[in-house]
Formats: C-alpha cells, structure tokens, sequence
C-alpha cells in the first residue's frame, strides 16, 4: 500500500466526484446497496452465487477491518459474516478458495504497517466459522516463513504460494519460492508440520501487489509493485502465466499502464482476464479497466482499456467479480487506501461463456516392466463455470480412480489413473482418458505405455545435459545417450512393480576412454553410491556392463545416474535382472560342468551371512570364495569339514554389489552369484 496526498481543496473534490459518479453511474454503473463496511485493499471471491468480500483497511487509519461480508444480488442484500479471531486480522495476504473453503495465507497483521505472519486461516463458508490451517514453513529449513502480497491458488487440491514478499515488507520481493502444499497431505497428519515443497519454477520477476487469476488451466500474474514500504512502490506493466504441465513461466505483452493493488479485482470470465482500477505508475489511482484476451495477436495476447468498464471514480484496492451477467464492483479507497469505501456497483455484460472441458496437452507417458501396475494424475479444467462430468478410458490397462466423476471446475480437480500392464506383452500401447458432461465440449488425455521384459532405453528416459547420440554402432535400440559435462548431467529412469522386490540393475554402456568414469546412482533421490564403478571398454564401439542390487519399493521407483567429477561414459540402456532368475557366472572361473554339483544361497540378495546348501557331501575340505565383477579376491575360507551339506558365509563387511560365490573341492567347482544389499 502506497499513501499519496491531494493537493487539491476538499470542495473542488467533493464537486468533481459528484460530476463524475453521477455521469458514470448513468451511463453505465448502478448503485446499490451500501455495503456494511468500509474497506481497501479487501479481497474477493463468488461461491453459488453471492460476492463475499473479506477483510481489508477498514479506517482512515489503515487499522484492518475485523470482519468480512457478503452480498445477494438477488436480495440486493449485504450481511456480515462470523469475524475472524482477536489479533488475527491481515491484509495483504494470499485469498484462494477450495471448495466452500476460502484460504487466507500470510499477510501483515494489525495497524499498517503491520509484520508479517506465516499464519493460514480458513473461512468456511458452509459453517460461517473460521479455523486454524496450517503455517507456512520454508521447505529446506523447516523454519517459518513469513510472506504477503503475492499470489495464492488452488490448482485440484494443491496450494500453489509465489510472488510477494518474505521476511519483511521492505524491499524484500522474492523469486526464489513457488511453494506447494498437498491438502489432502495435510489433513492426513494436520498435528504435524505441514509438508510443504519448493519444487517449481517460481515466477521470473519478483514484485508484490499484482492480480493472480485461473484461466485455461493455467495461473495468471498480473502487474504487481516492486520496492514496497522502503522505496515508495514502483509499479509494474508486467504479464506472466504459469503453464503447471510444463513446469514453466511465459512473459506476456507488457499492460497499457503500469498496475498495481488489483488483488480484489483482477478475474477471469469468458477467455478473457479483466483488471479493474488499482494503481499506475507515479502511485497514482485509475478508474482504467483493462482487458487481456489470450487469443489475439494469433495466440501471443494482447491488452487494452475498456471504456465501457471505465469505473465511476479512482479507486486503490478494490474488490470485484461477475456473477451471471452482472459485473459487481465494490469498495476500494478512493484516492487512496485512506479513503476506504462500502459503496457497491453493478452493470450487465455481454456474455459469451466457452463450456469445454481442459486437460494437459500432450501423453502422460509411461516405461513400465512387464506385470506392473503404475499410478498417475492429472488435472481437468473447465474454461468458464463447473458442471458434472465423467472419466472413461478407451483400453481395458487404463482405468480412472481418484475423481472418475464428480463436478469440474475453473481451477481444476485431480484425475487419478492406474495403468496395469499384467496382460500387456512388450511393445508400445496408447490410449486416453476421455472427459464428458452435458453441455460442454469433451476433452481427452492420452496416456503412452511402452512395456519391456527387463529393458528401458536410456534415449527413453528423462535427461538433464546428456545428449541423444548414434555415432557409434552396437546400442540396442534407436541410439544412446552421451554425457557431456562432468558434473549435473544424468539420465532418470521411472519404473513401477507391483510389489517390492530385489533386482540388478545393470546399465549397458560404453567408455572408450583410458579412465574409469565412475557415476552417483540414487534411487527415490537417496544415494545408493557416490561412485558405481563405469571402467573403460577399450572403445566407444564396445559395450559392457555395469551392475549394482537393489531393493525396489511398490509403485514408482526414480533411477538416477548422475555425471560426478567426470563426463560419463555413453549409456544404451538399464536392464533388469530377477534375483529369483540369476544366472550362474563364470568369471574367470573353470566351473563344474557335472550335472551333479550344484548349489543354492538362501538368502539372495543377503544382508548379513550367506547360507550355501550344496547338492552333495564333500569328502575333501572345502574352500569357498568371494569375488568381485573384476575377479579380485574379497573374501576366502577353508571348511576342514561340512556339516549336513551347509556352509555359513559371513558377508557383513563387504559393501554391497554384485559378487561370484565360488566353492572348491578338489578338482571340482561350482559357482554362482549372490548380491549382498544393506
């Protein structure tokens, strides 16, 4: 908030007002009744019908206004709702409703200027009572983080907070959050700290005060102030949209004028984003209403100044929504935020609502093992209002879950999928979600599968700094995936099994290089080691193996293979092998060809001592031996006698990998390979 001060004697501006609020009003607002309250820099929201308006200054003095209100415009009727608890009134904070919930998150609490508060609370509309939600804590510390005047939405049952600023309202705009919180995480354990991440893209240029709007599935960030409290304010003509299947932010073309303090009365109806009042550059109030229609300029967006919607006077702060065909327009400080109003004015609109169906562009896509079953989401917009809707799927492997029916809406709900691939046989699959309702267009999601036995390509997986390659000849599939930066670079791969299980990875790859090129492995992003061995092969025409046992969780599994020091060597692909189905090694060993010397380690992988069950009862002292991929000697001993044909290897001190277990007795030899995990 940004004080100014008139220089212009009280009657001349009692006089142009009255001038101007009675032409506008006549030619295109009309007043209503007063609201119960006087407010600035309020906030608003519509639920089934009615215009709710909360908090806000409340005085001359910038003291916050306790309570909030609602207004019928049926009944043309305001009613104060249940006020928030003693001391906990803000302005400044973060509004975003889910469901008959409306959230308020941070802001500055008490007289301005007020500290701010890492607080959240929840007006519920349905019981007209407030509740505490849970604080906001900086993810990496744990830490609260107090933070206002920046931007706040629900995507599905997501709390997406970015923009505005930190710590204190001095010059402290930020960039470095765009925090998440998982409700439904929440509310599993709301007595514990909430789980807050910090995952994605916050937005580009930091500011504070700009207007946050839905539209198309994607959030909006609109104007905004940079340098508040310590530097006066400078306002902003930036435009940003943030795409949440991308993970990314795009710049729009840049406002007429440069806007500020639109939180209240910055929304969407029809395609379009509206913007009304607020401030422009110099801090001075506008009556400006300003329109973005995303499909002009062939779908780059463009800006421009609705006269139409020009409003009765300059107002800081307002706060104003569309309900069917009337354009509500309420309270504001006019002039400034210390001249907070309850005044109300409508006017009907034209409306052209776009009822369709919004999902992502593009697959969700998918490499699965044979057998496996994997869990997915994603979100299903509704360009203009809510309606009913159902899922269905188009292959009998992928069916919908969570959200298969229930009521779109314009900031989207959550679409769970299972896609099983027990009866799938290795190949590629496609099919889609399919989204319908009465009266709107439908919309589809494509899902991709490819399903292999024990392979996953590595040019199939995601890659950070790694390069697509083909130059050298003997790779498995379409190409090969080649490091080039000795550190950063890596290859994930996502996996789902059914159930937990112990396998191999191996990773085929190719190094011709003198040097060993050793890589950081981590799996669901623990580290598995700092350095799994990478030797050379001679060439980069040769390829080879290198192998580490893991244990796999149930659902999904993140493989990562990340360049640490050096540049890795080139990667064709990660194959699989079963402990349940291990081959019986001969490295570097003359193994027993008689069909009538085996044996069997149980267990296998193994954690602490190995237990070897031979097929026969030796007659001579038994030597047994640990060998490591390259055939180096890790551990040895001599068995004078064999009781009940069983011998206990410990194994405990060796680091876990894959080993050859190897037992002699005499001229005769058996091998095979045990895997020893912690």
């Amino acid at each position: 908030m940004h004080m100014k001060y008139n220089r212009y004697p009280l009657q001349v501006l009692m006089a142009f007002f009255f001038v101007s609020v009675t032409q506008s009003t006549t030619a295109q607002w009309k007043r209503s009744a007063n609201a119960l309250q006087t407010r600035s820099e309020a906030s608003s929201v519509v639920y089934e019908g009615k215009y709710y308006v909360f908090m806000g200054f409340g005085t001359p003095e910038l003291e916050p206004a306790t309570n909030s209100e609602v207004y019928d415009p049926v009944l043309d009727e305001w009613k104060l709702l249940q006020s928030i608890p003693d001391g906990k009134a803000v302005t400044h904070q973060g509004v975003a409703r889910l469901d008959s919930r409306v959230w308020h998150i941070g802001g500055r609490r008490g007289n301005h200027p007020g500290p701010l508060t890492n607080e959240i609370w929840i007006y519920d509309i349905s019981t007209d009572s407030w509740s505490q939600g849970p604080s906001i804590l900086d993810p990496a510390t744990g830490n609260p983080l107090l933070w206002g005047a920046g931007g706040a939405v629900f995507l599905g049952r997501t709390l997406h907070v970015f923009g505005g600023f930190v710590a204190t309202a001095c010059d402290a705009d930020q960039s470095t959050y765009h925090l998440t919180l998982d409700v439904d995480a929440w509310l599993a354990n709301p007595g514990a700290p909430a789980p807050w991440k910090n995952e994605k893209a916050p937005m580009p240029l930091k500011r504070n005060h700009f207007g946050t709007v839905i539209l198309n599935g994607k959030i909006y960030a609109i104007g905004g102030q940079t340098g508040h409290d310590c530097r006066g304010g400078q306002d902003k003509r930036w435009s940003h949209v943030y795409d949440p299947a991308t993970d990314s932010w795009q710049r729009l073309p840049d406002m007429p004028q440069a806007r500020s303090h639109v939180e209240g009365s910055s929304f969407a109806v029809d395609g379009k984003i509206y913007v009304l009042g607020g401030q422009v550059e110099g801090s001075i109030n506008t009556k400006l209403a300003t329109v973005f229609d995303p499909s002009a300029n062939n779908g780059a967006g463009g800006w421009y100044n609705d006269s139409t919607l020009q409003l009765p006077s300059a107002y800081e702060g307002p706060a104003a929504k569309v309900i069917g065909s009337a354009l509500l327009f309420s309270h504001g400080g006019e002039g400034s935020s210390r001249r907070p109003r309850k005044a109300i004015f409508t006017q009907s609109i034209a409306r052209n609502p776009n009822y369709r169906f919004l999902l992502p562009a593009g697959c969700g896509s998918y490499n699965l093992l044979k057998g496996s079953v994997a869990q997915g989401q994603t979100l299903l917009f509704t360009a203009d209002s809510s309606t009913a809707y159902t899922v269905s799927s188009t292959a009998t492997w992928l069916k919908p879950t969570k959200g298969a029916n229930g009521v779109a809406v314009v900031n989207g709900v959550d679409i769970g999928y299972t896609i099983d691939a027990a009866n799938l046989e290795p190949g590629e699959y496609q099919a889609s979600l399919d989204v319908t309702g009465e009266g709107f267009t439908s919309a589809s999601y494509c899902i991709s599968v490819k399903v292999s036995n024990d392979i996953l390509e590595a040019e199939s997986a995601v890659r950070s700094g790694a390069i697509l390659d083909t130059l050298h000849p003997g790779y498995t599939s379409s190409g090969y995936v080649d490091y080039q930066h000795p550190t950063e670079d890596f290859i994930e791969w996502t996996i789902d099994v059914p159930e937990a299980r112990s396998v191999v990875l191996k990773f085929r790859y190719a190094n011709g290089s003198k040097a060993n090129r050793p890589m950081q492995l981590t799996l669901n992003d623990s580290v598995l080691t700092a350095a799994l061995d990478f030797p050379t092969t001679g060439s980069f025409n040769n390829w080879g193996y290198s192998d580490i046992p893991v244990s796999l969780v149930a659902g999904t599994n993140n493989i990562r293979l990340i360049a640490s020091g050096a540049s890795g060597p080139n990667v064709d692909h990660l194959a699989l092998d079963s402990v349940t189905n291990l081959p019986v090694a001969t490295m570097h060993i003359q193994a027993d060809t008689s069909a009538s010397r085996s044996m069997n380690i149980a267990p296998n992988p193994v954690m602490g001592t190995a237990r070897v069950t031979l097929n026969w009862s030796p007659v001579h002292p038994v030597t047994v031996q640990v060998l490591d991929r390259s055939g180096a000697l890790r551990r040895q001993m001599r068995f004078n006698q064999v009781a009940n044909r069983q011998l206990l290897v410990p194994v405990e001190t060796l680091p876990p990998a894959t080993y050859i277990l190897v037992v002699r007795e005499s001229a005769f030899v058996v091998s095979r390979q045990i895997i020893i995990v912690r």
